[in-house]
């Protein structure tokens, strides 16, 4: 019997959840979240590099698929300017009261779905191999961002349980292309950890060059 992508999807959330937060003691020096976390801590940090993400928030963002950990809690800026993160999970209390205590809003709720205020800046990093509709989820999050938009996705890899889509670099950028955006910087590549396969990724970051019909910037 084929399994619905609806029915894949929300596996894959419980999944998700249960690698952020949940002790697993199957997964041995892994088993604790708190380790997975740090893990997780450096891999972001290096998507930060590659999308070339500014020191301070002196801009309104929207970060789609956040996480625990997005990286606009390491980016201080003035409690006036908008910031947005993402997320369809909902995460332990310590880490929602952090959102909060960052001046980070949280929309508790899928990208494709997403309804919220146009911003300066959208960020989006390992994100589109996790959701329903990775080509509504990338328009949705384009169509509330008024200036600069940042990926990095993993390109070409195998899909499995948590990972619903094989990307393709030229269909990530025609989605970008016809929303009205321009290549502004880039870097492609492989990412290789100990003894796992290499891993291609894309890293662009583009410039809205048609407005639209955008509502006022928060």
């Amino acid at each position: 019997m084929t399994v619905s992508i609806q029915a894949r999807w929300i596996a894959a959330q419980i999944g998700e959840r249960r690698f952020h937060v949940d002790v697993v003691p199957e997964w041995g020096d892994h088993a604790d979240p708190d380790v997975r976390r740090v893990r997780e801590r450096l891999m972001r940090q290096w998507y930060r590099g590659m999308l070339d993400l500014p020191e301070f928030r002196w801009v309104s963002v929207t970060d789609y698929g956040c996480g625990p950990q997005s990286l606009l809690l390491d980016i201080p800026g003035a409690s006036d300017v908008t910031a947005m993160a993402v997320d369809p999970l909902r995460f332990t209390d310590d880490d929602e009261t952090n959102y909060r205590r960052c001046g980070v809003q949280r929309y508790i709720g899928s990208a494709e779905h997403y309804d919220g205020p146009v911003t300066q800046e959208g960020w989006m990093y390992n994100c589109l191999q996790h959701t329903l509709d990775w080509r509504k989820a990338l328009q949705t999050a384009l169509r509330h961002t008024g200036e600069v938009f940042r990926l990095f996705e993993w390109v070409e890899v195998p899909t499995d349980s948590l990972h619903l889509h094989t990307l393709h670099e030229p269909e990530l950028r025609a989605v970008l292309t016809e929303a009205g955006f321009d290549e502004m910087g880039m870097v492609r590549g492989e990412f290789t950890r100990g003894k796992c396969l290499p891993s291609a990724f894309y890293a662009g970051i583009w410039q809205r060059v048609s407005s639209g019909q955008l509502d006022g910037i928060a």
